[in-house]
């Protein structure tokens, strides 16, 4: 999608629209910008969403390193010009959209980045500094890197007209901010000024303002808050959160009992299965995230034992060997019977620790292992039928005999 303000696509930016500056921009505009940015999308600044953010930065720090030298910018000027110097080639400093002399020598984005604040006498930045009151609104180029370039993005994007700095501006803040407090491990979380970006506004249909949209990941339409509601409250950040909740996807399959656990895993034993066990109703924000993040490469389940009855709990109990004493926990499934496995002992608040042991349970995964679980599982339960089956037939037949006696 081109946008009617004349900024490209990320896959077609240049690098002024990367950086977010006219073409005639000053030194001192260039730096400015480079460094609002680069704090902006440090991967320490976004933890939960780091290759986004990684090539973020890496595309800003490669804009920032060819306009700030005046003979590189005079080159990438002549070519997106249509006037590429003779005997001049195309070199790639980075990964992505990066263009530079054939001098250039390339400069690791991070080290430029320490660089670039030594060289100023600024102090670098602490990036896990907490947000400002006052966020930015989102550029164009943020609105396209994180919604429409990204099918895995999940985001919840507040919509305003503009930052007066009244009563109602002030609880647009405090509502914003406690729902990136909230739910940052989760999503992204950002506004979108309806001003000067009227556009988008009016393509998402996000009226009346303010307006709240989720954006589910691999979905085209998002939805709205306050739908089918009379007055609708997006400087609530209370309402806002219990309908986030509502509303965000998952891929976790709820399982009543062991033999639903074992009829998932038998669905596809080519991947790690992980059982999430839990004393609540409710699913927790971060594994409908992790659930959908590993969708097609690792399968999430959720186990509910609050409420379950004395039989249930048994089954459960028996099943897993006894080991749900602490609740919750995550467990990879390594054996079928009893359901056992290696369990996960980090906080179930970190999504870094929870990705990082389903990366090790798909990269340790050995599906014959499990398949010959699943199959030695099943000849014990025909085993068990069979041999119930021949019990209960002498129990008739010693009742006919009893009767005829």
């Amino acid at each position: 999608m081109l946008l009617a303000t004349g900024i490209c696509t990320v896959g077609l930016a240049s690098h002024y629209d990367v950086l977010g500056v006219q073409k005639n921009a000053t030194t001192e505009e260039i730096k400015e910008a480079y460094k609002k940015l680069a704090m902006k999308w440090h991967p320490d600044k976004n933890p939960n969403s780091t290759q986004l953010a990684h090539d973020m930065f890496v595309n800003i720090s490669n804009a920032y390193q060819v306009l700030s030298d005046v003979q590189r910018r005079e080159q990438y000027d002549l070519r997106q010009d249509g006037h590429q110097r003779p005997g001049y080639e195309e070199e790639q400093f980075y990964p992505r959209h990066s263009h530079g002399g054939p001098n250039s020598r390339p400069m690791d984005p991070f080290e430029m980045f320490q660089e670039f604040f030594r060289h100023a006498g600024i102090e670098i930045p602490d990036m896990n500094e907490p947000a400002p009151q006052h966020r930015e609104p989102w550029s164009i180029l943020d609105w396209q890197t994180i919604v429409v370039d990204s099918e895995h993005r999940q985001a919840v994007v507040f919509f305003k007209n503009g930052d007066s700095g009244d009563v109602d501006s002030q609880r647009f803040h405090e509502s914003l901010n406690k729902i990136d407090t909230a739910f940052s491990k989760q999503m992204y979380v950002g506004w979108v000024d309806c001003l000067p970006m009227n556009e988008i506004c009016s393509e998402e249909e996000a009226r009346p303002l303010p307006a709240v949209l989720y954006y589910a990941p691999r979905s085209k339409i998002p939805e709205h808050f306050g739908e089918g509601v009379k007055k609708p409250d997006p400087n609530d950040n209370v309402e806002v959160e219990k309908w986030l909740e509502k509303v965000m996807k998952t891929n976790c399959t709820v399982l009543l009992t062991p033999e639903d656990a074992k009829a998932w895993i038998r669905s596809n034993h080519k991947i790690p299965h992980v059982i999430y066990f839990t004393g609540k109703n409710k699913l927790p924000p971060l594994l409908k995230t992790v659930s959908l993040e590993f969708q097609g490469t690792a399968a999430v389940g959720t186990v509910h034992l609050r409420g379950a009855s004395d039989e249930l709990l048994d089954q459960w109990d028996k099943a897993t060997g006894g080991v749900l004493e602490k609740l919750p926990t995550l467990m990879l499934v390594e054996e079928v019977r009893p359901i056992h496995g290696r369990f996960y002992k980090d906080s179930m608040a970190k999504h870094k620790g929870i990705a990082k042991f389903l990366d090790q349970a798909i990269e340790t995964h050995v599906p014959w292992r499990i398949r010959a679980a699943l199959v030695n599982d099943q000849e014990k339960e025909l085993k068990e039928q069979k041999k119930k089956k021949q019990e209960q037939e002498k129990a008739a037949r010693g009742a006919k005999k009893r009767r005829e006696l």
